[in-house]
Formats: C-alpha cells, sequence, structure tokens
C-alpha cells in the first residue's frame, strides 16, 4: 500500500532489545525505514524514524546479514516500514535479535621508568623517561614511606621557545596537578599528550620524603571502524601530529554500526621514515692534502731549528 512494505515481527517474551537483524537477498539499492512498535498490533508508535538501508549484497553468498540499532524498548510487536518508491520490495528472509552487553573499555597500561628522583628544599623532583615517544592519558604512582600521607603534586613536561634574541630557552609546563593521598588510588588524568619526559614536582612540606616505587601509564584503546574487502592487503600510515581530525559522513550513522564488528589485529609496525644522517660540512681543516702539507712544513721547521741548534752548540 502506497508503495510501502511492511514486516511484522513479534518479540513474545517482551524482551528489552535495541537492536534488529535481517538476512536480506542480495540487493543493490538503497532505501528508507521506519521502526515502530506496538503491543496489540493496533496502536503503534514510532521508535526510530528515516533508516538509510543500503550495501544490501555480499560477495561470497547470496544473502546479506544487517543490523538495526535503536533506543531500548519492550514492545510485543515490531514493525518495519520500508519505502519502495514505486519499486519492487526487497526479500527479506530471516529476522531475530543479538543479545549485547556493555563491558567496561579495555586499556593499555606501561611503566614509565624513573631515572631521577631527588629531595630537597621540603619538594622531592622526580624524572620520568620513556624510551620512545608514546600517548599517555593517566599516571598511577605507587609510593611508600609512610602510611597516611596527603602531598601536592604536579606534573610537568619540558619545552623550548626562542626569545626575542633568537635564543632557545627551555621551560617548564604543568599539565597536571593532584593530591597524592594514602586514601586515593593516586591516579592524575593528563588529558591527552605525547611525550618522551615527564618531570614530577611533591611537596612534602615538613613531612619525611616519599619513595614513589613505580609509575604507570594507560590510555583507553580506541578503535577504526572502516568497512574493508576480503583478500586485499591494505596499509594504515599513521603518525603525522599535525593532521586534522576527517569529517566524514559515517559520523552520522554512528548508531547504524553494529556494536560486534570483529576486531582485526594488524602485523608489525613500520617507520616509513628514513634514518636521518647528519653530513657535516667538510672544512678547511677537513682535507687530507691540507693536513698532510701542514704536518710536512712543521717537520721541515723543525728539521731547519735542529740542524741551527746542533751548529750552535758545535761552536
Amino acid at each position: 500500500k502506497d508503495a510501502v512494505s511492511h514486516l511484522i515481527f513479534s518479540n513474545p517474551d517482551k524482551l528489552a532489545i535495541n537492536n534488529v537483524s535481517f538476512l536480506v537477498k542480495n540487493t543493490d539499492v538503497q532505501k528508507r525505514a521506519r521502526l515502530s512498535g506496538s503491543d496489540d498490533k493496533e496502536n503503534w508508535y514510532v521508535i526510530k524514524n528515516n533508516y538509510l538501508l543500503h550495501s544490501m549484497k555480499s560477495s561470497d553468498e547470496t544473502t546479506e546479514l544487517k543490523m538495526l540499532n535503536f533506543p531500548l524498548s519492550d514492545y510485543a510487536f515490531f514493525k518495519l516500514e520500508i519505502d519502495d518508491n514505486w519499486k519492487l520490495p526487497i526479500n527479506i528472509l530471516k529476522v531475530g535479535y543479538y543479545d549485547t552487553q556493555k563491558i567496561k573499555g579495555l586499556i593499555s597500561t606501561f611503566e614509565c621508568p624513573i631515572t631521577e628522583q631527588k629531595d630537597s628544599l621540603k619538594t622531592s623532583y622526580l624524572k620520568l623517561e620513556l624510551p620512545e615517544l608514546m600517548f599517555a592519558k593517566k599516571l598511577r604512582f605507587e609510593v611508600s614511606g609512610a602510611d597516611y600521607y596527603s602531598r601536592y603534586t604536579t606534573v610537568m613536561v619540558r619545552k623550548e621557545r626562542v626569545n626575542k634574541k633568537k635564543k632557545t630557552k627551555a621551560y617548564f609546563e604543568t599539565i597536571a596537578s593532584f593530591d597524592l593521598n594514602s586514601n586515593s588510588n593516586n591516579e592524575v588524568n593528563l588529558g591527552k599528550i605525547s611525550t618522551k619526559e615527564l618531570y614530577v614536582n611533591i611537596e612534602n612540606r615538613d613531612n619525611r620524603p616519599l619513595r614513589v616505587d613505580r609509575v604507570e601509564a594507560s590510555y583507553l584503546n580506541r578503535y577504526l571502524v572502516v568497512n574493508l574487502k576480503p583478500q586485499v592487503d591494505y596499509v594504515l600510515k599513521f603518525g603525522d601530529l599535525k593532521l586534522k581530525q576527517p569529517d566524514y559522513d559515517i559520523v552520522n550513522f554512528s548508531n547504524q554500526i553494529p556494536e560486534d564488528t570483529p576486531r582485526l589485529k594488524h602485523d608489525q609496525i613500520i617507520s616509513l621514515q628514513p634514518e636521518l644522517i647528519e653530513t657535516k660540512e667538510k672544512g678547511l681543516l677537513d682535507s687530507a692534502y691540507l693536513i698532510w702539507f701542514v704536518i710536512g712544513a712543521v717537520g721541515v721547521v723543525l728539521a731547519f731549528v735542529s740542524v741551527k741548534m746542533v751548529k750552535e752548540i758545535g761552536k
């Protein structure tokens, strides 16, 4: 009716679901759809409007599985209305849903080696050196030396700037501050930073200095979602800190990306930048012929002086 296909399916146990999947015969069309719910199949209430059904084809099978996400609902019946635009409908074979659960985001951690710790003027100074440029969002400190403590702590990075006299000056910029406290987990949020060195100042006041046994950095794992074709080799290039975030259409359809998207593992990361070899310009003293000439001249002068001194001694 009115060039709209109606697909009604039941949820007999009235389970709270937030997705529905359907198996469709391969087709190369785009259609708009709307999802609504009802408890009696007479009074319908819209759940989500303006779905875009597309890419409903598989290169390996004659069918394709598509998933639609929507706000959590527990209606006894659902109705998917597909606008056919006065064209033939698509062939939907099966309908179902995936029972999903939320888990905490996975976190990657790495240790920040403590290369220096000095205690002077009621303040402890620490230097953390990483083997290479690393990205971190949090730091966690493990300390000892007191049962109860509360110390104001700052985390800094070393930067450089050129002054009016064209000279490079180093300075320290504070990126985070917190209280190192025996009643907390001693974590501090750094925001987003990539660095090889971190500097930490702990104000001890009149207390004995604490000993920092270990510092651990961490960041929340992020994932890149991309539609890849099978049996094709792909190369992911990254590392340019000056690049801006791209503006893609997929942002508007993020709620339609399946939550059970499979994860892929990459091969070894290879640096594409050639190693910089410092080449020193040859100066006047770097010439081999000039050096031998100087040595010869000095030898001649020494021989002349020696012969003259022998004659003076003989007289």
